[in-house]
């Protein structure tokens, strides 16, 4: 699906506004700014990403030619790019690249050191999360699961003080006495919803865990057909196969098929390959 990762965080936003009333609006404001500004910011200042500039030497001329490749493949399949993404270098000798929110992708140095069309693949891998909106969708998927967390807390101690105020009212009102027994029962009423707050809490905090796990294995997928559709599969199996580590789900274990955030190289190398032999097909 286009643009999947902005359907997706729209439909959030919306379920946060209907269902968390004042709550939602200070987690959907959250979540736009941090998915469309500041989440990108801080990214780009933690992996001290450089803007590239052909001027400042072969590394960026390599990279700036090599994106210029990918959007005219991108064109000539007949697919549109935003016209103002950042291409940025890296500075390190990690054969990585990355997506930055809505407008920015990098590629380290050490990739950069790789023949030119394993490098075009590794660049429209990440044009691909661009634009599906997979970092903007991590972005709003992180923000919900904290802020739901934070009006879940403000629930907790509402409701906590509404009981002791309420056990307050009653005595100052004569209609019971302050004793051990009205503590007592007020102490345990405090608990029992402490107790449920902090078991929802973490319900939110697997759930979100689980869904963001699913949707991160998905988006690799997606991610990997853009750039096989471009006609870099075989250059990006190749990528995969020499250098990627296999951080993904390995199927020993049930949980670690359900929290990886990358499907396994075996299944990834599989879709490439079925995707190249269907390119060679004379019908295709």
């Amino acid at each position: 699906m286009k643009r999947r990762g902005y359907i997706i965080s729209a439909v959030l936003l919306v379920i946060d506004l209907l269902c968390f009333a004042f709550g939602g609006v200070f987690i959907a404001l959250a979540a736009i700014i941090y998915a469309l500004g500041i989440g990108e910011h801080i990214a780009r200042v933690k992996y001290r990403v450089i803007p590239c500039d052909p001027s400042l030497g072969v590394k960026h001329a390599k990279l700036d030619n090599c994106y210029q490749r990918v959007r005219e493949k991108v064109a000539a399949e007949g697919r549109n790019l935003p016209n103002n993404i950042k291409v940025c270098l890296i500075p390190g000798d990690e054969m990585n690249a990355y997506c930055f929110g809505a407008r920015s992708i990098g590629v380290t140095e050490g990739a950069l050191n790789l023949d030119n069309r394993t490098v075009e693949a590794i660049i429209a891998h990440e044009l691909g999360h661009l634009t599906n909106g997979d970092s903007v969708l991590n972005m709003v998927l992180i923000v919900n699961c904290l802020g739901i967390i934070a009006v879940l807390a403000f629930y907790q101690f509402a409701l906590i003080a509404c009981v002791y105020i309420i056990m307050v009212i009653c005595c100052m009102m004569g209609l019971f006495r302050f004793s051990f027994a009205s503590y007592f029962i007020t102490s345990k009423i405090s608990g029992l919803i402490r107790f449920v707050m902090e078991a929802a809490k973490t319900i939110v905090l697997q759930v979100s865990r689980l869904v963001i796990s699913a949707l991160g294995r998905r988006s690799e997928f997606m991610a990997d057909r853009f750039a096989a559709d471009m006609g870099y599969a075989f250059y990006l199996r190749r990528f995969l196969e020499r250098f990627a580590p296999d951080t993904g789900a390995s199927g020993q274990t049930f949980l670690s098929v359900l929290y990886d955030t990358h499907p396994s190289l075996a299944l990834r190398i599989q879709q490439l390959n079925s995707i190249d032999k269907q390119r060679m097909l004379p019908w295709a």
